[in-house]
Parts: structure tokens; C-alpha cells; sequence
């Protein structure tokens, strides 16, 4: 397939929307000759649960009352070079997240850009309406059927 495409591809999921400089993340990716480049997000949350840890007698050593948890996501659009195509399997199916895991060590130039802008997760139906919910707000509502539409 990579000798079919000849120019850097922007690959995005399906459940996230976000608003960032996508062209200044491409100009990176091409700045720093990346093969892959993950778009980051820096992240954190609150855990609703304590966590403990134990010994091997079963005596707890530690207790973390609803830690918080920080790192960057991965917000599911990526670019990518014809190269990188080669790293997915053509037999089988995969995730765009495992190839980059498995490319990771190969000694080909993937890289993370951590991005300043907004990111949302649709992955679940109460996410999914708090965007439409907010992207209505700020749109105003689509018309019921494409034949409702006025020029």
C-alpha cells in the first residue's frame, strides 16, 4: 500500500473531536523527519477508589486514597509517512495504537507532539452528547433533512 500513497497522511479516530494547529504539528513531524507522530494531550484524573498494596503475607504496605493519575493521552489522530505503512499487517487486523508500540523499537523516528488546544472523548453514549450538546450551542441546530436546507 505504501507505494500507492506518496505524501504524509493525517490519520484520526472516529470517536474524538479536538481543535488544535494541526498544520504546526505537521510542520514538526516533518521538521523532526518522524516516520509516525502521535498527538498528545497532557491528562489527569482523580481515581474513585483507594488503592492499597500488600506484602507477600498479605499486610498492607501502602494506601492511596483516590490517587490522581497524570500523564499525556494519546487524543487518536496521528501522522503519518508512506513508510509506515509497511509496520501494519496486511493479514490481520490491528490497532493504529499497536503499531506504533510494535514501531516503537525499530529505529524508525516516531515521535509525540503534546498539543495546546481542546480534545473530546465520544467513546461513550453520555460523552457523545455532551459534545453535540456543546457543538449545537455554538453551530445552531442542523436542519431535520438535508431537503429543509435554504441557499
Amino acid at each position: 500500500m505504501e507505494k500507492q500513497i506518496d505524501t504524509t497522511l493525517v490519520c484520526v479516530s472516529g470517536d474524538t473531536l479536538f481543535n488544535f494547529d494541526l498544520a504546526k504539528t505537521i510542520h514538526l513531524h516533518r521538521k523532526n523527519k518522524a516516520t509516525a507522530t502521535a498527538v498528545l494531550t497532557p491528562y489527569k484524573s482523580t481515581l474513585k477508589h483507594s488503592f492499597v498494596e500488600i506484602n507477600e503475607d498479605g499486610r498492607l504496605t501502602d494506601w492511596k486514597e483516590k490517587p490522581e493519575v497524570k500523564g499525556l493521552a494519546n487524543i487518536g489522530c496521528y501522522i503519518i509517512e508512506p513508510s509506515f505503512l509497511k509496520h501494519i499487517p496486511a493479514d490481520k487486523k490491528t490497532s493504529i495504537e499497536k503499531v506504533f508500540k510494535d514501531t516503537m523499537n525499530t529505529g524508525e523516528r516516531i515521535f509525540g507532539h503534546i498539543i495546546d488546544g481542546e480534545f473530546i472523548d465520544m467513546s461513550d453514549k453520555t460523552a457523545y452528547k455532551s459534545a453535540h450538546q456543546k457543538y449545537t450551542s455554538q453551530l445552531g441546530e442542523l436542519p431535520e433533512h438535508p431537503s429543509s436546507i435554504t441557499t
